[in-house]
């Protein structure tokens, strides 16, 4: 009759080469979507934080506006500020009444890659 027990080199313990594969594949398919995730996180995160560098630049060039004299307050041209060169800032000054003047700070950069990108703050300065 026949002998119903396995031959023995069927019944050693691990795993086979086919079983490893298809572990790999299922790792690596299941990797792929979350360092996709991670990897557009950081990009994301990258834009977010130059936006925030520009809005504190506007906001600390609208206070040194605010701290000099009405009739100082000029407009300036678009160029580099110093200590951050990747980003530029242009002042804008008008005169909407004769004792009035709206002040407009635009900072301006250019992400890796990207086209130029820009954020600009609005306040006005009255001579009361």
């Amino acid at each position: 009759m026949f002998n119903k027990r396995s031959p023995a080199r069927f019944t050693r313990p691990g795993f086979t080469l086919f079983e490893l594969l298809i572990t790999i594949v299922l790792i690596v398919g299941a990797l792929f979507p979350i360092l996709s995730f991670i990897n557009s996180t950081l990009v994301t995160s990258g834009g977010t934080e130059s936006e925030t560098v520009a809005l504190n630049l506007a906001r600390a060039k609208m206070e040194e506006i605010k701290s000099v004299a009405f009739n100082l307050i000029t407009s300036e041209a678009k160029g580099a500020i110093p200590g951050k060169p990747k980003y530029q800032r242009e002042v804008m000054v008008s005169l909407p009444l004769p004792s009035l003047k709206d002040i407009k700070v635009y900072i301006y950069w250019t992400p890796s890659g990207g086209d130029e990108e820009y954020i600009s703050f609005e306040s006005y300065v009255s001579n009361f």
